[in-house]
């Protein structure tokens, strides 16, 4: 199974594992540039 992007809301056990599933599958682990995101740019690294 494939996905196009994952949201992650903090606080909930529930998502939270399925991040922690799908993290090693991305193409970027799981990595997020936050200044980048701030800035309205392409926070994946």
């Amino acid at each position: 199974m494939r996905v196009a992007q994952v949201v992650v809301e903090h606080g909930t056990l529930p998502i939270d594992d399925l991040y922690r599933e799908l993290k090693p599958l991305s193409r970027n682990l799981g990595a997020v540039d936050y200044k980048a995101l701030l800035r309205g740019e392409n926070p994946i690294r």
